[in-house]
Formats: C-alpha cells, structure tokens, sequence
C-alpha cells in the first residue's frame, strides 16, 4: 500500500499548470531564434516530447515533495520479557490490585506498606495498562478504575477504608469475575497481612486463577504468624509471592519492575494476546520520483530553456 505523507501539497499543481503556460510561450519564442541553428531538433516528436518533459518535471518534483512512502505490514510475537519491554505500549493488560483493609491491616503499618507498595508497582505499569483497586475484608469494595496515573494520586485514600474480617477467597472470586467480563488479559496482585478467617480456601481460589491463565501475585505485609502457614502453601503450589516488609526500597523495586514485566507477559501469551501489527515505511517511491523529475529537467535543457 502506497500512502503521501504531505497529500496537501497537492496544491502545488495548479501554479505549475500556470509556469508551464509560462515556460510553453518562452519556448516558441525561443525555437524561433533557433530554427537555423543546426543544434536545434528539427523532429517533430522530439518538440512534442521536450514539452511534455517540460510539463512532466515539475509535476513529478510536486509528487516527490507529497512524499509517497509504500507501507509493509508484519507481525511481532512478544514472547520474550526484552520484546514486552519494547512493545509493551501497544500490548495493554489490566492489573487488579486486591488491598486487603481488615482490622489486622492496621496494626504495625501494615496499611501503610502495603500502599508504599502499590505505588512501586503502579509506576512500573505502562501508561496503557489499564488499573482496578479494590478493597476487601469479609466484602469487596472497588474504589478505583482508569489509568496509571490518576490511581497514583488516589492510592493513598485507601486508609479511608475499613472492613471487618478478611476473606482472600471472596477477593479473589471478585477478581476473577471481573477478568472474565472484560476480556482482557489482566494480572491479580493481592495485598495482606494473610490472617485470613472467613470465607473459602484462598489457596484453590489463586490456584484457579492461575489455572486461567491469570497470574496471581501475592505481596505479604508484615510478619503475623496466622499468616506465615498461608503465604507457604501459597510458595509451594507456584504462587508468587513477594515478602514486601522483608526488602529495602531498592531491592523491592527491582523485584517489582521484573514481576510486572514477568506477569504481565505470562497474561498475554496465554490469552494469545501476544501479537502486533506493525509498519515500516519504505522510500523507494520517493526517490524514483525525484530521480526521474531530474532526468526530466536535464533533458528539456536541449532547448536552453
């Protein structure tokens, strides 16, 4: 497929069509001068082809300035993290943030940890990833639905929130209900202490899930001893999971940055939605334009006009 990138110039032919009225009545007079000159083409068809030339060389420098550009189409996989880093802009996916605000949230920071958290992985998103945050305890509660940087600035307003009980599993169904509906390849990250005490087993709902090619991230904030049994049969059944209070700033963002790209890959090769479109131009066009506009003019020289 052939596209101009300037088509305004288009507006360029009609003071050509003007210069060429110009050029045509300098040339009759010049050929008069000249009709005894031996140098001058008597043939007919060589005049006929000179004025065309005349008319022809402008018109293919005006074509050449429109900029034709022929457009080759191909496809990318992304199958690789450094690929997803490259392309990730064209390749959306929806991060579910599940903050946990149960009672023992409150105690020791655990709420505060938990935000400092989201925010480092909130800046790791592409500006095209779409962001839901909910908030759970016995109950879900979403509090939050746009893009990256407007869930920046409304982060913090999650220590507004208080539920009683905590129940993993409830949070988890939500999530998953909401993935099904969209449609689009989404990445859950849960946020607790763990002290899970109501609903189903947590551990077989992430497993589901994962299961539906959905990874689930969990990111354990603080250290309660209900919690530790949990977050380890979550380890050893393939969950993630990412001891948050156990890490410094700078060693939580690297892991952060790496479970984002990691995750978010994963989503994407297993809902097949892992494939772009891309074009490369190629100015070949152009610049047959302007080589045959400069033959054109070299040859109209024969006359000397």
């Amino acid at each position: 497929m052939i596209i101009f990138e300037k088509p305004f110039l288009v507006i360029l032919i009609v003071p050509i069509v003007l210069l060429y009225a110009f050029i045509m009545n300098k040339t009759l007079k010049n050929r008069k001068i000249l009709s005894d000159s031996l140098h001058y083409p008597s043939s007919i068809l060589v005049r006929k082809i000179i004025d065309a030339l005349k008319i022809i060389a402008p018109i293919l420098i005006v074509l050449a300035l429109m900029t034709p550009v022929l457009i080759h189409e191909y496809q990318v996989t992304v199958d690789t993290p450094e690929k997803l880093v490259k392309y990730s802009g064209e390749l959306p996916a929806r991060f579910i943030f599940l903050v946990d605000v149960s009672p023992s949230m409150y105690r020791e920071n655990r709420i505060e940890q938990a935000i400092s958290t989201c925010k480092a992985f909130l800046e790791k998103l592409n500006v095209s990833d779409q962001v839901v945050i909910a908030v759970f305890g016995g109950e879900v509660k979403e509090v939050f639905r746009g893009d990256r940087d407007n869930a920046l600035k409304l982060i913090d307003k999650i220590k507004e929130y208080e539920i009683k009980y905590t129940s993993i599993s409830t949070a988890l169904g939500w999530a998953q209900g909401l993935i099904k509906a969209s449609g689009i390849p989404g990445v859950v990250i849960v946020l607790t202490d763990g002290a899970n005490n109501y609903g189903g087993d947590p551990v077989q709902a992430a497993l589901a899930i994962n299961a539906s090619g959905t990874p689930v991230v969990f990111i354990k904030t603080g250290n309660v001893p209900r919690g530790i049994p949990f977050f380890n049969k979550l380890s050893i059944r393939g969950i993630l999971v990412i001891d948050s209070s156990a890490l410094d700033e700078e060693s939580l963002e690297m892991i952060v940055e790496k479970t984002v790209i990691d995750s978010k890959l994963n989503s994407l090769v297993s809902h097949g939605k892992n494939k772009i479109k891309l074009y490369r131009k190629d100015y070949v066009p152009t610049v047959i334009l302007y080589s045959l506009a400069i033959v054109s003019l070299l040859l109209t020289r024969i006359e000397g006009v």
